[in-house]
């Protein structure tokens, strides 16, 4: 270290000392005040000769000051930044993995209000990575669970609940009541929604995803030529196509490391919002790809706002928000709306599945049941005799239940064949892809899946 250096450190150790003694003084004298109004106590003390005094007066109480003195004595971040902070308010869509150390690091920054959205409920399944619930909250609404938790943290902010899913009724308006938005939610149909609700809204839009060991990070809608979501994804893929961590899983940490992230973001601009955050670059025409198989993070630029894009182009078609899907913060569509697109003769419930099985025994000579999940679902736990075919090689090489057929002496015309996944969404894009190959003539889609089949038939088999 030179002797430059040395000098500044010992000015900013001088510096810190006094502002410490002078934060001691004013509690002392808050501690000897009573209720009335009393007269001002005369003191020896120069205000003048301490660190930041006029601009700490003016813009943060002394709990502030105690609270947050951490962040005060960080030069980007100063007192300015801080009261940025504490005067801002934040829109959380979602209190899932994303959403729960996002929300916990907001309230312990002393973001001033912070609104939560979700409908969904606590679940057992929720505790490997949503760190916000706890066990004995489990069917409690995610917002009143998340909210206990952010009011324990800091019971100074103000919190906002809404137990209700985003929507092409309330969106616009949840979205207009808050400075930054942040999307912490888990499927696509939402992410177009808030995307489209903050552009119309002229609001910054914090948007993270986490996946299997896999996260993205970036802020759409904000600094000159900054896209939006549909600026870089025109038209939503189509919904087999997309990967959530119910079907595909999660390493819990990963969604923890993003919504950090994502809590990082929202303070930038709140800081800078308030003006201070000197120093800061927000994530802006910038993407960081987090991947945690080899704790590696890489930064993409982004490409321009486009001109044509449907919500922010220079000659918009989408002025208000649409419906694009499943709502926000939801479970997956119902497979009754998923399953109407099949015939009903290719359709069957799990209590006929059940009396199938009662009264002709487990799969095999007389009947195939067929599981289209991945083989590391199947793996977990799997209904006795069922075969695992997943549902991309039954895309590809739809010979191979030609041949289970032909192994057990059956004829693939007239086989009864019933083809289940987890929930009954690709089961239905198998069955479909059976049913289109002339081969097979009895093909049917156990509406519901193992979902359905736990709720109905055996509650002993494993939740996951």
């Amino acid at each position: 270290m030179n002797k430059q250096d040395e000098d500044r450190l010992r000015q900013l150790e001088e510096e810190n000392r006094k502002l410490k003694d002078y934060i001691r003084l004013l509690e002392n004298k808050n501690n000897t005040l009573d209720n009335t109004v009393q007269p001002k106590e005369s003191t020896n003390v120069d205000p003048s000769k301490f660190y930041a005094y006029q601009e700490v007066d003016k813009l943060l109480t002394n709990q502030q000051i105690s609270r947050f003195s951490r962040h005060l004595l960080l030069p980007e971040i100063g007192v300015k930044g801080q009261a940025g902070i504490c005067n801002g308010s934040v829109l959380v869509v979602g209190a899932g993995g994303l959403g729960a150390p996002c929300l916990l690091y907001l309230a312990a920054a002393g973001v001033g209000r912070i609104g939560i959205v979700d409908f969904d409920r606590v679940d057992i399944s929720n505790l490997q990575r949503q760190v916000i619930h706890t066990e004995d909250r489990r069917d409690q609404p995610k917002v009143t669970s998340a909210a206990i938790s952010v009011k324990n943290l800091n019971s100074s902010i103000q919190v906002d609940t809404y137990d209700e899913p985003f929507e092409t009724h309330n969106g616009l308006d949840l979205v207009s009541k808050y400075d930054i938005i942040v999307d912490a939610s888990d499927n696509v149909s939402t992410r177009y929604m808030v995307n489209d609700a903050c552009i119309i809204a002229k609001k910054p839009l914090v948007s993270a995803s986490a996946v299997r060991f896999d996260g993205q990070l970036t802020v759409y809608n904000y600094g000159p030529d900054c896209p939006c979501y549909r600026c870089l994804f025109p038209e939503a893929p189509p919904a087999e196509t997309v990967t959530n961590c119910a079907d595909g899983g999660v390493c819990g940490v990963v969604p923890g490391i993003m919504g950090c992230l994502q809590a990082l973001q929202v303070l930038e601009l709140l800081m800078i919002k308030g003006g201070g955050g000197d120093g800061l670059n927000v994530l802006s025409r910038r993407m960081v790809l987090f991947q945690a198989r080899d704790t590696t993070f890489r930064t993409v630029q982004l490409r321009k706002r486009s001109p044509t894009c449907a919500v922010c182009g220079d000659h918009p078609s989408i002025t208000q928000l649409s419906h694009m899907g499943a709502p926000a913060c939801a479970a997956p569509r119902s497979f009754e709306a998923i399953s109407s697109v099949l015939n009903a003769d290719n359709r069957a419930s799990v209590m006929q599945l059940k009396d199938v099985m009662d009264s002709q025994g487990e799969p095999g000579g007389k009947y195939l049941l067929l599981d289209v999940r991945e083989p590391v679902q199947f793996d977990i736990a799997s209904i006795p005799g069922a075969v695992n075919v997943p549902l991309k090689d039954i895309k590809s090489k739809p010979q191979q239940v030609e041949e289970l057929i032909n192994n057990v002496g059956g004829d693939p015309s007239n086989f009864p064949v019933y083809v289940m996944c987890r929930r009954g969404v690709a089961s239905v894009s198998a069955t479909k892809a059976l049913v289109t190959q002339k081969s097979f003539g009895n093909v049917k889609n156990v509406d519901g899946g193992i979902d359905e089949w736990i709720r109905l038939v055996d509650q002993r088999f494993p939740s996951y």
